[in-house]
């Protein structure tokens, strides 16, 4: 049996961005999900991912310039 490993990538800042009307993400539910999974220690089970700042290339690979 081969267990597979959860990545996992949490960035507390999250809540001090506005993604703009209509966005799909909401960084108030991405954070109450984040608390969710350390109030039931599912962090403990999960593969931290590093945190890195991206640069625009990277970014406009998945956005627009916009």
């Amino acid at each position: 049996m081969v267990r597979r490993r959860v990545g996992y990538f949490y960035e507390s800042e999250i809540g001090n961005f506005h993604l703009g009307r209509g966005h799909p993400m909401k960084p108030h539910r991405v954070r109450l999900t984040h608390e969710l999974v350390v109030a039931y220690q599912l962090d403990r089970k999960l593969q931290p991912l590093p945190q890195g700042r991206l640069i625009s290339s990277e970014l406009t690979k998945f956005h627009t310039d916009e």
